[in-house]
């Protein structure tokens, strides 16, 4: 990290900090175990908290940005798996689709062009995404490679060494972007993309963990036949579930009629899911 970003973490750390009570402030800092003991009493109380955080260890500072300017700024609420779409302006009309199509599976993406509220700053909210996403999808065209915002924010989301799906519109990936799988979706309507970007996100062995807690809540969820069978195969990508997420697939199925009475190729939801948590409680 140059010296330069990590002075504008600082500053914008001790900027929301100054924002808060003393005792607040004083909860969130000993989380990271700093101490502020005179913050109330300096004249320049701003200087004082860029002194104390210009000593933070960096993994400790990263902890603090995160927490206090990026979840303050980042276009995800929070309940779902946070995927940044990367694409051209002329695409928003079908990214925007893509992502609403995804939102079922309790998995939100970011498009720029109308995630961010007109009175947001645009570059503050694009890298607020970028840094609290969990992956990134990219939407390759042709023309992909020309822009550099496109460059731009694939770079931002590998530099965390955050997972990457490059769609392929006719187009293939290129640069570090080239070393993942592509996925074909050049004739594909948005539903369908949507599809192949989940079944791309279900083989990344990282996001397990996220994708197991959003997707078995989703499973509860359903509100159609349709929609369950889709959630199947994907809750079978997955090898480990906490015993709470096991319990909340076991409730759907029980009391879920779109889980219950669903059809699955001659069985019914709920033997399938008495099945399939049977299998994961055997393995765990």
């Amino acid at each position: 990290m140059t010296s330069n970003r990590r002075s504008a973490m600082v500053e914008a750390c001790a900027a929301a900090l100054g924002k808060q009570t003393l005792t607040e402030m004083r909860s969130v800092l000993d989380d990271y175990e700093l101490s502020v003991a005179s913050v109330g009493v300096v004249e320049d109380a701003h200087s004082y908290l860029v002194g104390v955080l210009d000593a933070t260890p960096l993994s400790s500072l990263q902890g603090l940005y995160q927490r206090l300017v990026i979840a303050e700024r980042s276009p995800f609420d929070g309940d779902g798996l946070k995927i940044f779409m990367s694409h051209l302006s002329d695409q928003k009309g079908l990214v925007d689709e893509v992502s609403q199509a995804l939102r079922p599976y309790r998995v939100q993406g970011f498009v720029a062009h109308t995630s961010i509220s007109p009175t947001a700053q645009w570059q503050d909210v694009v890298e607020a995404a970028l840094t609290d996403c969990d992956a990134l999808a990219a939407f390759v065209v042709g023309e992909f490679c020309a822009s550099e915002w496109c460059d731009q924010e694939v770079g931002w989301v590998l530099g965390r060494g955050v997972p990457a799906v490059p769609l392929a519109f006719g187009a293939q990936p290129y640069g570090l972007l080239g070393k993942y799988q592509s996925v074909p979706c050049a004739a594909a309507d948005p539903e369908n993309v949507a599809d192949s970007l989940m079944a791309a996100l279900v083989a990344i062995p990282a996001l397990h963990g996220a994708l197991a807690e959003h997707l078995s809540r989703a499973f509860h969820d359903s509100r159609t036949w349709n929609f369950t069978r889709s959630v199947m195969p994907l809750l079978g990508r997955i090898p480990v579930f906490t015993p709470e997420q096991l319990e909340r697939l076991t409730e759907a199925a029980e009391h879920n009629k779109h889980v219950y009475d669903c059809d699955v190729r001659g069985m019914s939801g709920l033997d399938w899911t008495r099945r399939f948590v049977g299998e994961r409680e055997a393995a765990a």
